[in-house]
């Protein structure tokens, strides 16, 4: 039996922050629980689409039951912070910054699990429940 490659969050991460500078969005406030809120919405999404594209998912999304916070997305933007696919700006970190250009974004969906489409359909999806939080 083949093993199903792993979908850890640092994937999905990259994944979005690249589709996101492929559509040249690229800021996002840290300010309130709306990205919290929208990463929660989007796992189901991310379930769906690894199932379908054969990849087992390594992570959950619980943001905290009084704040709103997920800590598990907080590490996953620090994490892209250190691998410098984005800024955290400001003095207290109140602003999510992707630092990838369109042009350069498509090459680092190389080595990712499943396919650039599903990482583009789930970045729209993220976008949607984004914008609506």
């Amino acid at each position: 039996m083949e093993r199903q490659p792993n979908l850890y969050l640092s994937d999905l991460m990259t994944g979005l922050l690249v589709a996101m500078a492929m559509r040249r969005k690229s800021v996002f406030s840290l300010r309130d629980s709306r990205i919290d809120r929208a990463m929660s919405r989007l796992f189901a999404d991310v379930q769906e689409e690894s199932e379908r594209a054969g990849l087992r998912v390594r992570f959950r999304i619980q943001p905290h039951p009084i704040h709103g916070d997920s800590p598990a997305v907080h590490q996953a933007l620090r994490d892209a912070r250190k691998r410098d696919l984005a800024s955290l700006d400001n003095p207290e970190f109140q602003d999510v910054r992707g630092k990838l250009h369109r042009e350069d974004a498509a090459a680092y969906f190389e080595g990712l699990p499943g396919s650039p489409e599903m990482y583009q359909r789930l970045a729209d999806k993220f976008l949607q429940y984004y914008y609506e939080a």
